[in-house]
């Protein structure tokens, strides 16, 4: 499966109507990286001072593993907006060893983010 910007998928095993953005593709010395937007699932606001948001901004996964999670494509060349500083922020965290890819299928790594969160 071939991802580029724009394109968006249906995301099965999730809330009705998830779904995930590529925003950004990476080549990777391990394989291509596939930065999504992930909008329709709840998470919670670890702070607990607001309502949950509906919706991560950027989140890395190996092409194989959105490749196993995701559903068809519902649109491409969709508009792109406010990605930039968060791959920027992960970028540098990634080079500093202290971030990672997700190479979990999305409905597993979006479980694991929503206890993070909880």
């Amino acid at each position: 499966m071939h991802f580029l910007p724009g394109q968006v998928y249906l995301l099965p095993g999730l809330d009705t109507g998830a779904i995930a953005t590529v925003c950004h593709v990476d080549d990777d010395p391990f394989g291509a990286v596939v930065h999504v937007r992930i909008d329709g699932v709840s998470f919670p606001d670890p702070e607990g001072l607001g309502d949950p948001s509906e919706g991560i901004q950027l989140m890395p996964f190996t092409e194989e593993a959105l490749a196993f999670s995701v559903g068809p494509m519902i649109a491409e060349h969709v508009e792109l907006n406010d990605w930039e500083a968060a791959y920027d922020a992960w970028r540098n965290a990634y080079e500093e060893g202290e971030a990672t890819v997700w190479s979990l299928p999305v409905y597993d790594a979006v479980q694991v983010m929503q206890s993070m969160m909880a």
